[in-house]
């Protein structure tokens, strides 16, 4: 047992001296400037008056004529004789044949912020339409343009002219995280509240958090099991930049859970603090494409199979035009929440994790991901003591290997075709541990030791039409492996990282596996068929169907929210509707709202057609 992880981290230890070596040697090294030259770039920053300090760089797919720019900004300095007027960092000038889209001549003089298209002559955008955009900073801006010159600069940033705008990118890649604050489930308005200290510039923010559910029939029994509560969380965040390459962040959350109704009686609310991420990352080491990351720090990826969640750790960045790689070592230091201990489940788990990604085309990448976690928490043997607060029912040395494709390309004759294949394997060694309690103390009575290996795969594709109404249509199939022979548990499991949240269509993320069971993709196989369709400016609708088969015929799986264990006489487990819709107009405010429904199969025996439901009412407040 102790071998895997000894290997795993020399691993680890030899890869960080090579990604060392190699920032050292790199000092000097062009990072792939010239795979930034007549490409299309989506540039998102601030306009200084002479650059546009860019925040995020987006690879695009290109432009059928060189010339097009699209330029969104505030508008200004118009001249209605003329037909001209300013947009961000470039003069533009409308025409007879110009398309003005929800919006005037009386708001350009206004100052509105715009999206300008057109071609750009002579240094001058003639624009072929000019519409209504969402109202941002007074320097926000982004352009969408060709990059005509690079240059790499003594610091290692990157300044480019994009559309004619000169810009200067912090970063030495292009498939960068794009922002490390930013998070999977919510926005941050464009104008955070921003001042100085001691010099340097300081951001504030946060959110307010609202959710009420009411799950009812959860355990599949008609006596009823109703539960509606309510919780609130209240995070406030800071952003301190030290230099131009380091930067220091700071988060705390307030949060408040309470029943409304509970069958069997309701629980005291509980109110807590916690810390949130709390960091220090150095950019470009020595002026290379390296970047460090220390502290407690989210690690995300854009599905969530592989992980979301917040770690304690040290993690170093490479970036080299479209490549990004990252390498961590992560162990819990101290509780999350004030006056409770570390979680039995994370105590004692050291993590090794990898990522590489590339970006090959526009909106086409290719990952690669590994994890490697051991469990030296050791709980002890048969007859130990425990208090029931601290039972881990697992300790494990375990380790993940897999890739991924993802992208999407736009067809002007039938739309936008989305896609991801997911495949990955687990290896390693597990003790499950059984317990018998008494009050608040658990006795270890049986230890189960076993060899792991597992594997599993998830593809789907998304077509985003260009009918009427704009409809998607989305078909998934997943399947995690499950059994057991020769006396290896044949089982994958997840990380225990993972979210299994995504978005489609829409706007809003959700649980694609589904929202009632929310299931770990463990011994189990779902096919998913979802159709979503746009509502207004940035809202959405999407109904999910979901089956459910075991891999492998069983009497308990390893996480779903149904309380109720399958006989294992049947790989039917049911099936699940959900209906998500989401109201993201607003520019500070979320809110969604989601209805599910599960079906239960034969798998469940006499309780086959029984259903369980899901109404959750989720808002959010950014500021």
């Amino acid at each position: 047992m102790r071998r895997h992880g000894i290997v795993a981290y020399r691993a680890a230890a030899l890869a960080a001296l090579v990604l060392l070596a190699g920032a050292a040697g790199s000092v000097h090294a062009a990072p792939g400037v010239d795979a930034w030259v007549e490409r299309t770039f989506r540039v998102t920053g601030s306009w200084d008056g002479d650059t546009v300090r860019a925040s995020a760089v987006q690879l695009r797919e290109p432009y059928d004529d060189a010339r097009r720019v699209q330029v969104t900004a505030r508008a200004g300095e118009v001249d209605e004789r003329r037909r001209t007027f300013a947009v961000g960092p470039l003069p533009a000038r409308w025409s007879s044949d110009t398309k003005f889209e929800r919006v005037s001549v009386a708001a350009l003089r206004d100052g509105r912020t715009v999206r300008v298209a057109g071609e750009l002559r002579d240094g001058v955008l003639q624009a072929r339409s000019i519409r209504a955009a969402e109202e941002g900073s007074a320097d926000a801006v982004q352009v969408t343009a060709m990059a005509t010159s690079v240059a790499l600069q003594n610091d290692g940033a990157i300044e480019l002219v994009v559309g004619g705008v000169p810009v200067r990118t912090q970063r030495a890649g292009y498939n960068a995280v794009d922002s490390l604050t930013r998070r999977q489930d919510s926005r941050r308005p464009a104008s955070l509240g921003t001042s100085t200290l001691f010099g340097r510039p300081i951001t504030v923010g946060g959110e307010v958090q609202l959710a009420t559910r009411d799950r009812r029939n959860f355990a599949l029994d008609p006596t009823g099991d109703d539960v509606i509560d309510l919780e609130a969380e209240f995070q406030a965040e800071a952003l301190y930049e030290l230099s131009d390459t380091t930067f220091a962040f700071a988060s705390g959350k307030a949060l408040y859970e309470a029943d409304i109704v509970r069958a069997g009686g309701r629980r005291a609310p509980e109110f807590g603090l916690e810390r949130d991420q709390t960091w220090v990352f150095f950019d470009r080491l020595f002026g290379s494409g390296f970047g460090l990351q220390v502290g407690r720090q989210n690690f995300k990826e854009a599905r969530e199979w592989w992980w979301d969640d917040d770690l304690d750790a040290a993690r170093l960045y490479y970036d080299r035009s479209g490549f990004h790689a990252e390498l961590a070592i992560a162990k819990e230091l101290a509780p999350v929440r004030r006056g409770e201990g570390i979680d039995p489940e994370q105590e004692g788990v050291k993590r090794v994790l990898a990522h590489a990604g590339w970006l090959w085309a526009p909106r086409q990448k290719l990952e690669a991901y590994f994890l490697h976690a051991d469990d030296s928490s050791r709980r002890g043997g048969v007859g130990s003591t425990v208090s029931r607060s601290r039972r881990d029912a697992s300790d494990a040395t375990l380790t993940w290997a897999g890739v991924r494709a993802i992208g999407s390309r736009n067809f002007d004759s039938v739309g936008t075709i989305a896609y991801w294949a997911d495949a990955a394997r687990v290896s390693g060694r597990e003790d499950r541990i059984s317990y018998s309690s008494v009050d608040d103390v658990s006795t270890v009575t049986r230890v189960r030791a076993g060899q792991v290996r597992g594997s599993a795969f998830d593809v789907g594709v998304t077509w985003e039409s260009r009918l009427p109404a704009s409809p998607s249509v989305t078909v998934g199939l997943a399947r995690g492996s499950g059994g057991e022979s020769d006396g290896v548990d044949r089982s994958f499991r997840q990380t225990g990282l993972q979210n299994n949240k995504w978005r489609y269509g829409g706007v809003n993320r959700f649980r694609y596996y589904g929202e009632v069971l929310r299931p770990e993709l463990s011994n189990l196989q779902v096919t998913t068929v979802s159709a979503g369709v746009p509502l207004l400016r940035n809202s959405s609708l999407e109904v999910g169907w979901h089956r459910y088969r075991q891999s492998v015929a069983a009497d308990s799986m390893r996480d779903l929210r149904i309380d109720l264990a399958p006989t294992g006489q049947s790989r039917d487990l049911g099936r699940a509707i959900d209906v998500v819709l989401g109201f993201r107009d607003s520019r500070t405010v979320d809110v969604e709202m989601t209805v599910g429904m599960f079906e239960a199969g034969s798998a469940y025996g006499s309780a086959q057609g029984r259903r369980a439901w899901l109404y959750l009412l989720e808002s959010t407040w950014n500021f």
